[in-house]
């Protein structure tokens, strides 16, 4: 599900010189580093720090520059076509869960809810907020003061979510999962925490009264100047990525607090769950698309090592071939002046004549027109294409420059 989005240069040059760059740049679906590298390739200029600042009288354009090696050139971006994805609308609640109640005091919690309960009792606390064991727990980021609230939340959430046909369970790793419509989602709950002034540390008071020297600098480690404190401001957030704009966050508001919020939380579960399957089938229709194009490329590099060691073992048989030819040459060469000689001299040029024959006749190809003539080369299966280091060498095939 993506597209090409092509500028030509003079294009690409009057957006840029048109419309900010990080306006243009979520037009076209990239970030503003990806198209001002883009221009940068193109040999685009770009507006200066403080351009669109200025009245538009007043903001001068420069020309586009001219380059032999650029004008033709087509820009291309490849970015999520968000036209093509399913619309998502969210689902109603049923008419039980249209509102969904949080009750005043915890009575008979869900067993996970229990679970943190328990849990928070052993809990000791760091920068002002509770550290729940990561397996036996929810995942809560609250103070002690607000953990009341955030399991009352918690339990309406869950039981009600259950209703819709919701599953919820903790992982090893400390995280909250929601199984909703086949997908898994992680759930957190915060509290906004703020910093809280702590007054300055009294000095230590003189164990004698006679006067003693001390060092210039007190040896004591320094003491934070503040406290983290919990506001009691809470928020729920569905910590998943989506490619789509699907809301993942409610907190506490000033005309309505989370409780008010989790019936419209719940009825959204499904649609990040919708936006999750779309994004897994895009993935891994895309990974499909790279495995096939990984396919088609070892497919192209090994039909072209079989085509490059037949050609070497053509020019390996014509080199065998002129080599025995040569020695046949230098044989009969041999034999001429030969005839001059008698006796045991000629008798033994006879004999290394033969040898040097033989010796010349293993070279020739030709006396093996099976294996000469076959097609069949042996390439290795891991065999997927040859390294910038170790490129094959240059044959009679190869065009120069080329490799």
């Amino acid at each position: 599900m993506r597209k090409t989005i092509r500028f030509s240069r003079q294009e690409l040059f009057d957006r840029v010189w048109s419309t900010p760059l990080l306006v243009l740049a979520k037009e076209i679906g990239i970030s503003d580093v990806a198209l001002g590298k883009a221009c940068r390739r193109a040999r685009l200029p770009l507006p200066g720090r403080g351009y669109w600042a200025k009245p538009e009288q007043r903001r001068r354009k420069v020309p586009l520059p001219a380059s032999k090696n650029h004008d033709q050139m087509v820009i291309e971006f490849t970015v999520l076509d968000r036209d093509a994805l399913p619309a998502l609308v969210p689902k109603k609640p049923s008419e039980l869960q249209s509102v969904v109640v949080v009750a005043a005091e915890l009575i008979n919690p869900h067993s996970l809810v229990a679970k943190t309960l328990k849990a928070s009792n052993k809990a000791k606390t760091r920068d002002g907020r509770l550290v729940l064991s990561a397996h036996a727990a929810l995942d809560l980021n609250v103070s002690p003061e607000g953990l009341d609230r955030a399991l009352r939340i918690m339990d309406a959430l869950i039981k009600a979510s259950e209703n819709e046909g919701c599953q919820w369970q903790l992982t090893s790793k400390g995280q909250t999962i929601v199984t909703c419509n086949g997908e898994t989602m992680p759930i957190v709950l915060t509290e906004r925490f703020t910093k809280r002034d702590l007054p300055p540390r009294q000095p230590p008071k003189s164990q004698s009264k006679a006067r003693t020297w001390s060092p210039p600098f007190d040896p004591t480690p320094p003491y934070p100047g503040y406290e983290w404190v919990g506001t009691g401001e809470l928020a729920i957030k569905i910590d998943r990525y989506t490619r789509q704009p699907v809301r993942q966050n409610w907190r506490d508001g000033k005309r309505q607090k989370l409780e008010g919020k989790l019936a419209d939380l719940i009825a959204t579960l499904s649609v990040v769950a919708d936006a999750i399957r779309v994004d897994r089938e895009a993935n891994e229709a895309a990974q499909r698309e790279r495995e096939a194009a990984e396919a088609r490329a070892k497919a192209r590099a090994r039909k072209a090592e079989i085509r490059r060691r037949l050609q070497n073992r053509f020019v390996t048989a014509l080199e065998r071939w002129e080599r025995s030819k040569r020695l046949m040459a230098f044989c009969a060469e041999v034999e001429a002046r030969a005839s001059e000689l008698s006796g045991d001299q000629a008798a033994s040029a006879a004999r290394w004549l033969e040898w040097a024959r033989s010796e010349a006749d293993c070279l020739n190809p030709l006396h093996d027109l099976e294996a000469l003539t076959s097609m069949q080369v042996d390439v290795p299966e891991w065999f997927s294409g040859h390294y910038s280091y170790d490129k094959p060498k240059i044959n009679w095939w190869t065009i120069l420059g080329e490799e």
